[in-house]
């Protein structure tokens, strides 16, 4: 069977601040192990542009709803699965040929269905969708059926071919496990996996594993099988798959249901892994206005045993959209124009040397209003950021730099019309000491280090006219492929940060700062996603990634503060840039507290 609810609870961060978060579910009831599917993401959105936005936010809710309705008409898993593989890559369009707007459905299972399966030593199979994104079959395996006698039927595979042209594959079963019958075609198979050992995996643990892109990237779920009775007790979710030195992890593992005291700890010695039925399925809505707001949600299915929906967690959003309303000017200027081939995507181009752009959050309805959510946080102001950005060649205006996202961002200081913040850029600054703009006068000595033409991400402080050093991390190709390419930063490369204040119990506060970065290859511009795994962590000179500092809090926050902002400091010699240089594009900010005590999402601009 299938619900469709929300729900809302608190929870309790690292310090013991509540943080508000809706949570939407729709929950699927699966065969498998006779355990409970749920699809998961946010809900609550703060949208910059009221009708367009909202438009295509229903249109996405559309697909979601109707995929479920789907799935909870089919009585079978069979039938269950079918629908799951009819509605891959399928646009629905509403009104006289999509004029009240569309919704586009893509599913991508990590399990698979049987096309046919018959006595003897091959197990015809496809994915009940499509193949996910960088999924890897290995050549040889084991595939897992659950059956009807609480236990797993193991099949061991020499080698499998495929996809033909209707996406089947054919894998050829070893002599130690042939078929002795058929099995009904549309039955799950899931694949299963042997970790090396790993012993007294904790709550909150990870677990080293083998073949990693057969599991999704995150909230992804999994069962641990005996190999000598062929059961399993438990399902187990992770927050994200990593890699580190060429070793494999599920990180941050939880089991789904309230059963913490009996499954942990756990080993894996004579263990085998099935990877449950995780599906990614991606609802894009689009509104009558075409280009104008595209709204993009991506969730996942995640197990659950008995019920227990209070233990899902948000599987990433994906938003976009072309409009800037909310943006203002703290300093210099900037144009909204179009970019790219055929020069339709607009992005924000900076016209001056030192640019400073605020989110108008006081006097825009459609703002996510951070005096609301630090008061529905009590009194703690805390959020992420991300933009994209495109810098031009050097040579022209782009041999010095520093260029990237603005918090704890306020030029009402009393000192003045001088500027405090944070910053994280991407940054590039010789070692001259003439004429060179006035930006780079005010960097203190702890960037003497970093002043010497090569290319960084920079944490920094701005108080009373000087820029200090935080921290520093060496961009190269080697640690960011993805990047980095030629020394230069690859076009429309991403930062992301995450801000989180926390009070002592004497009243202290200071904030913990996470970056990530990714470039257009994994992470492509027009997609707003707060989905951590898919960036890459940045680990500071330091060896830390998290940088805590207590310099500048919410603390004496007010309405005339601006907050949060982007800012591009460039070398040139004058205001008039040239065309086609700098630009900054799908600015996106999430609130915690925000919009009913939730976690409020600002589209990428």
């Amino acid at each position: 069977m299938l619900s469709l609810s929300y729900h809302s609870k608190t929870m309790y961060n690292s310090k013991g601040n509540a943080l508000m978060v809706v949570i939407f579910s729709l929950v699927i009831f699966s065969s498998l192990s006779g355990v409970m599917v749920s699809m998961f993401s946010t809900s609550t959105e703060s949208q910059l542009d009221t009708h367009f936005a909202e438009s295509a936010y229903m249109l996405s809710e559309s697909g979601y709803r109707y995929i479920a309705s789907r799935y909870k008409q089919a009585t079978t898993e069979v039938t269950k699965n079918q629908v799951l593989e009819n509605n891959h890559q399928k646009i629905f369009k509403l009104g006289n040929s999509g004029s009240d707007g569309q919704f586009e459905l893509s599913v991508y299972p990590y399990y698979y269905r049987v096309v046919q399966a018959n006595a003897g030593n091959t197990m015809i199979l496809r994915f009940p969708g499509g193949m996910p994104p960088g999924y890897t079959i290995p050549t040889t395996g084991t595939l897992g059926i659950y059956g009807s006698d609480s236990k797993y039927k193991l099949y061991n595979y020499t080698n499998v071919v495929g996809p033909d042209g209707n996406s089947v594959f054919n894998f050829t079963l070893h002599q130690s496990t042939l078929l002795t019958g058929t099995i009904t075609p549309g039955t799950t198979v899931v694949a299963i996996t042997y970790p090396p050992s790993n012993p007294n995996v904790a709550n909150g643990g990870s677990l080293i594993i083998t073949n990693p892109n057969i599991f999704p990237q995150s909230y992804g779920v999994f069962e641990i099988v005996d190999t000598t009775t062929l059961k399993s007790q438990y399902v187990y979710q992770y927050s994200s798959r990593s890699e580190i030195n060429g070793v494999h992890k599920l990180n941050e593992i939880t089991v789904l249901g309230d059963y913490a005291a009996q499954a942990f700890p756990f080993n894996t010695t004579d263990k085998a892994i099935a990877v449950h039925t995780s599906v990614m399925i991606s609802s894009k809505g689009k509104s009558p206005q075409g280009a104008t707001s595209v709204f993009e949600r991506t969730a996942c299915l995640g197990g659950s045993v008995g019920g227990n929906t209070d233990n899902v967690a948000d599987g990433g959003e994906t938003i976009m959209t072309s409009d800037f309303t909310g943006l203002v000017a703290s300093v210099g200027n900037y144009d909204v124009t179009t970019t790219g081939q055929a020069r339709q995507n607009a992005a924000i181009e900076i016209r001056s040397e030192e640019v400073v752009i605020r989110v108008n959050w006081q006097n825009s309805s459609n703002v996510a209003n951070l005096s609301t959510a630090r008061s529905n946080n009590q009194g703690l102001l805390s959020y992420a950021l991300q933009v994209k950005i495109k810098l031009g060649d050097r040579g022209t205006i782009a041999d010095q730099y520093m260029i990237g996202l603005s918090f704890r961002l306020d030029t009402h200081t009393t000192s003045g019309n001088i500027t405090n913040c944070y910053g994280v850029s991407f940054f590039r600054v010789n070692n001259n000491t003439r004429n060179q703009p006035d930006w780079v006068t005010m960097l203190d000595d702890r960037f003497d280090e970093i002043r010497n033409d090569n290319l960084y991400l920079v944490l920094w402080i701005k108080q009373n006219g000087s820029i200090s050093r935080i921290a520093h991390k060496r961009l190269d190709e080697i640690s960011y492929p993805n990047v980095v390419s030629d020394d230069e930063i690859n076009e429309w490369s991403s930062i992301i940060v995450k801000i989180e204040e926390f009070e002592e119990l004497n009243g202290d506060r200071y904030n913990e700062i996470t970056t990530y970065v990714q470039g257009e290859n994994i992470y492509g511009r027009g997609i707003v996603n707060w989905n951590y795994p898919l960036f890459d962590l940045v680990e500071w000179n330091n060896g830390l990634s998290v940088i805590e500092d207590n310099r500048l809090t919410s603390e004496s926050f007010d309405a005339t503060i601006e907050e949060i902002g982007i800012h591009s400091f460039l070398d040139s010699p004058g205001q008039n840039l040239p065309r086609n240089t700098q630009f900054f594009d799908d600015f996106a900010m999430k609130v915690e507290g925000a919009g009913s005590g939730s976690s409020a999402i600002t589209p990428g601009m």
